[in-house]
């Protein structure tokens, strides 16, 4: 489902051309779930739609075919999904010798020890993706001088598609220009991804060496053919780049401004790849993306312009893909709209007239965070199962009872009161307080 035709109407891809809409499909598989929106109505009932990934048998026998076929044992009769204890051919063939015998056994061996070093990697379930495994083989096979890759030592997918995409315009002669056409390559993906293309038509491009030398599906470098990435991921992966780039060189604000990143997943996922794995990004001191991206946020306290809002939205939801943490800081009277702060740490923030409006909350950390006179607009922080009313004042802690069944909450309003966990009724008020009370639990 990832392939793109070679037609010449960008627009038109594998799927468009077939006509899929029409048909009475009865299943659908893919290893790109955050896709699956845009295979069309034809499927119908949506629990038929499956995300397939590899899984320990595929990988083993995907891998020892790879490994067979570089050893130059292609013709063995290896078969997709064979287990590692099958052998290409049954020892008691006749026309099997010794010596495929013992070569099998080696390729069995190495095949063991790369499996091994594969699951001590932090990106082990990365490979259960058949692209990135077909990466990481690519990586494996080429043998450089220094011996091959390892794989536990790749501890970040953005580390996997560094080195391949630097494999892959090496193997095609550009060893002395990598950083170059890596450069061209990081901006066209972004051209092509901020106007949410996957697919351009080649045009001057065919002439430059550097186009030649990316990672291209092409049929042809003639103006009217089509181009697109090898695979989406890489796409992502680049632009990913292109934008942390700009941010390093305090040129992002273009950037910033194109396109709203809340929903950009993958880019969002590289993006916190790419800045753990450049850290620190500091000039005297100071990590200087991040403190770009959170001037970016601040700035809307003064302009509330769309590119500027743009700008602090994005800016916003890319600090928290990294896992910056807002805990205590002064976010009051910001305007970031549409941003993503899934998981967030706003414990203590000062949000108050802070624009929020249609930003993910869900799984954010909000304790004690002033959100007074912030607006919710169309915010998503989960589904309420029950709304527990009786407190007078600011509800400062709750807590569940070790079976669940009750909640106990304490207030400024000099009390504490139990709740039934199910109905949300009240069970009991404590009160003889003086002060606040600023934390009940059950013991």
């Amino acid at each position: 489902l990832d392939e793109v035709s070679r037609a010449t109407v960008p627009s038109q891809t594998f799927w468009d051309l077939n006509g899929f809409d029409q048909w009475n499909v009865r299943l659908i598989v893919t290893c790109r779930q955050e896709h699956v929106n845009d295979y069309g109505s034809c499927l119908g009932d949506p629990s038929r739609l499956f995300i397939q990934a590899f899984g320990p048998d595929h990988i083993r026998a995907y891998v020892r075919m790879r490994m067979h076929a570089h050893e130059g044992h292609a013709a063995t009769g290896i078969r997709f999904g064979h287990t590692a204890t099958s052998p290409a051919r049954p020892t008691s063939d006749p026309t099997c010798k010794t010596s495929d015998i013992v070569e099998s056994s080696e390729v069995e061996q190495r095949l063991d020890a790369m499996l091994a070093d594969m699951q001590k990697s932090r990106i082990r379930k990365g490979y259960r993706v058949p692209f990135r495994l077909s990466m990481a083989m690519d990586l494996y096979l080429q043998q450089p001088e220094a011996g091959p890759i390892s794989f536990g030592s790749l501890s970040r997918a953005a580390q996997l598609y560094d080195l391949w995409l630097r494999h892959d315009i090496r193997q095609k002669g550009g060893s002395g220009c990598i950083d170059e056409v890596m450069t061209k390559a990081q901006q066209l993906a972004w051209d092509l991804h901020c106007t949410d293309r996957v697919q351009a038509k080649v045009e001057g491009l065919g002439a430059e060496d550097w186009f030649r030398k990316c990672p291209l599906r092409v049929h042809d470098y003639h103006p009217e053919s089509c181009f697109s990435f090898k695979h989406k991921s890489i796409q992502e992966y680049l632009a990913a780049s292109h934008l942390y780039r700009k941010l390093r060189e305090g040129t992002a604000h273009d950037e910033l401004s194109k396109m709203l990143l809340s929903t950009d997943f993958e880019v969002l996922r590289f993006f916190a790849d790419i800045y753990s794995e450049q850290m620190p990004h500091c000039v005297d001191g100071v990590d200087t993306v991040r403190q770009r991206l959170l001037n970016h946020v601040l700035a809307t306290r003064e302009s509330h312009d769309d590119a500027a809002v743009r700008r602090a939205s994005n800016s916003m939801s890319l600090l928290n893909a990294a896992g910056v943490s807002f805990f205590g800081m002064d976010l009051q009277g910001v305007h970031i709209p549409g941003c993503t702060l899934h998981g967030a740490n706003l414990m203590r923030a000062a949000l108050n007239g802070a624009n929020l409006q249609g930003a993910d909350l869900r799984g954010a950390v909000l304790d004690f965070a002033d959100l007074r006179g912030a607006d919710l607009t169309n915010a998503t922080a989960g589904e309420p199962l029950a709304t527990l009313e009786g407190h007078t004042a600011f509800v400062i802690s709750a807590s569940f009872s070790p079976d669940g069944s009750r909640i106990v909450s304490s207030s400024r309003d000099r009390t504490v009161r139990v709740w039934n966990a199910n109905s949300g009724e009240p069970l009991a008020t404590l009160e003889g307080h003086t002060e606040r009370v600023t934390s009940a639990s059950f013991s």
